[in-house]
């Protein structure tokens, strides 16, 4: 039976509702009462209907009686221990496992990691200032009387992730730069306090000479600036509190009593992507060392300056003026802008060097006109037969464009891995600036994106103003692409170049796909499922040993064989796996950032 479209009346809300405490405080289990007691007031009490609330909030207070009559230390560890209780469910517990086990790696081989033996009791000095900071974020960041929450959970991963990155790629530049970034997950404490925490932190550890306060602070604010942008784009959701959508239900999946269902709305962004993306910004405009060297990156940085200024630009103009002028504005500030920033690197007028550096070269020229052509075909094709698909198949459908794309000719990620690279950055600039005019329905263009992508939205697009997925996907694409050529430049290439377009352009779509159509055994509190993970493992693994064999026979001279390394690739994809099971984090963002990173961690140890 087909699906029922119901107009669903979602109250958006600030923040996530609590989950429920636990029915009984540790407290109470060590208390001195009475077994039999105990057993027949139980045995006695029959439940009251609508009376749960009461209940609960009955259960709470004598929580509290029971914490405050306990002696210290016991009063500290019940509560230790019922927070414990509350928050740490078993997709969390595994996801901290994964953590522990690459923590424990680098601890048994922290020797063969450079200046991680100078540098560990500043790691641990900032882990143990952030956990402060955190505790007080949750005993002070409330209000009285408001209900209390941890900071979120994934802020794991937006921390551990860039300090994985510092520790296996260290610069002493910049490597106490990320750690005071850190102090930006303490969400619910005055802003100045936090800024305050990360300078001083900076200022008591700081040993580069060639990164002063001063610059620091600019750093700083810099992140700061970007996080505030990206949650104020983000709460622009709310500035209605009821907003009527479709969504779509089977019969046989929910029962329906009402036409109104009330629903909770989230943001596009969660706050820890928000700290991870600011990072990784914040980073590409002021790490120079990372970014100067290598042309596709510099080209990138001064796009991306270019699109944020001349949007800031026009926007109050959108407001007010047609959009014909703001249109006008818009290109003629970014062309200038990109020009002007790019005229010292490339010698010559940006527009005139792509021109140059594509049509001089007959390869690239060739790579163009496949690529243009593969488009013009398989796009219109996609959209044409998407009604009669899965939102799953309209989805992943992309994601085995993107092997087409990538992969038809091997010079495409080896000769050319530059061009590749600078196409693909660009792109993601274009993606950018369509989820702008898409959100904003700017004139017709904006108004047409929105009815044509709502088809390929899933749960995650429809929780805020954004969609996100096709934008993920193509950074997801592009990391390890990066991660590589920074690695071994153009003269060398390894598996890690191909880790994306495997992993999502492969392995994750057939994760999806077997994981819908056979995943009966789920991940517990998780809509994913064990063989989808299973799928996910087993078909990376086939196409890194094609890759293997492929590249090995035919450009042993400058593919780097996985060879001796394949327990060490496997170990990572399994991980992996169990990330990309038990995390709700958006996985196109985060497993092309885990995978090339854990290899090399563990390449670097064993």
């Amino acid at each position: 039976m087909p699906p029922k479209k119901y107009n669903t009346r979602s109250r958006a809300t600030k923040e996530a509702k609590p989950q429920s405490a636990t029915q009984r405080s540790t407290a109470t289990i060590f208390q001195n009462v009475d077994p039999e007691t105990l057993a027949s007031s139980a045995a006695t009490e029959e439940p009251k209907p609508n009376d749960s609330i009461n209940s609960e909030k009955q259960q709470e207070q004598e929580r509290d009686v029971e914490l405050e009559t306990a002696g210290f230390p016991f009063n500290i560890t019940y509560r230790v221990q019922d927070f414990l209780n509350e928050q740490l469910t078993l997709l969390k517990s595994v996801q901290l496992l994964v953590f522990l086990y690459l923590s424990q790696i680098i601890y048994a081989n922290y020797e063969k990691l450079e200046k991680l033996n100078e540098t560990w009791w500043v790691i641990g000095a900032n882990f143990i200032g952030i956990l402060a900071a955190l505790i007080l974020n949750y005993v002070k960041g409330f209000a009285p009387g408001e209900t209390k929450y941890p900071p979120e959970f994934n802020y794991l991963y937006s921390v551990l992730l860039p300090l994985l990155f510092s520790i296996v790629h260290y610069n002493e530049k910049f490597f106490n730069v990320n750690l005071a970034l850190n102090y930006f997950i303490v969400d619910r404490l005055h802003p100045f306090f936090v800024v305050f925490s990360s300078i001083a932190f900076y200022e008591i550890y700081n040993t580069s000479e060639e990164t002063p306060t001063f610059q620091y602070v600019i750093i700083c604010l810099t992140h700061f600036v970007i996080s505030i942008g990206l949650n104020y784009i983000n709460d622009g959701f709310f500035d209605e509190d009821i907003e009527i959508i479709e969504i779509e239900v089977d019969d046989d999946e929910i029962d329906i009593e009402d036409e109104i269902i009330e629903i909770e709305v989230q943001r596009s962004f969660s706050r820890a992507e928000i700290q991870l993306i600011s990072v990784i910004f914040t980073n590409l405009i002021w790490n120079h060392d990372l970014v100067e060297p290598y042309l596709p990156l510099v080209i990138f940085q001064k796009l991306f300056v270019s699109l944020v200024a001349s949007t800031l630009f026009s926007y109050p103009l959108y407001l007010y003026l047609p959009y014909i002028v703001t249109g006008s504005v818009f290109s003629a500030m970014f062309y200038f802008l990109t020009n002007y920033q790019l005229q010292p690197t490339l010698g010559e007028n940006s527009v005139v060097w792509i021109y140059t550096y594509i049509f001089e070269n007959e390869e690239r020229l060739t790579f163009l006109k496949v690529w243009l052509s593969l488009l013009a075909v398989i796009v219109p094709t996609i959209f044409y037969l998407a009604k009669n698909w899965s939102k799953n198949w309209r989805r992943k459908s992309w994601h085995f464009l993107i092997i087409v794309i990538l992969l038809f000719s091997p010079s495409i990620l080896i000769e050319q891995v530059e061009f590749t690279l600078i196409s693909l950055l660009g792109l993601i600039i274009v993606f950018i600036l369509a989820e702008i005019i898409r959100y904003s329905k700017f004139s017709f263009l904006g108004k047409y994106l929105s009815k044509i992508l709502i088809q390929f939205q899933d749960e995650k697009d429809l929780q805020g103003p954004f969609n996100l997925s096709y934008i993920y996907l193509l950074v997801g694409i592009t990391i390890p692409i990066i991660y590589d050529y920074i690695l071994n430049g153009t003269t060398q290439v390894s598996i890690i170049r191909y880790m994306g377009v495997v992993a999502l352009g492969l392995g994750d779509a057939i994760a999806s796909i077997i994981g819908g159509s056979f995943g009966s055994i789920k991940w517990k509190g998780s809509d994913k499922s064990i063989q989808g993970s299973a799928a996910f493992i087993i078909s990376n693994l086939v196409a890194f040993k094609a890759i293997d064999y492929y590249l090995s026979t035919n450009f042993n001279s400058v593919y780097i064989p996985i060879d001796p390394h394949w327990e060490n690739l496997f170990v990572v994809t399994f991980l992996s796996a169990i990330l990309e099971g038990t995390s709700n984090l958006n996985d196109n963002f985060f497993i092309p950032i885990i995978l090339p990173i854990g290899y090399e961690l563990i390449n670097r140890c064993y």
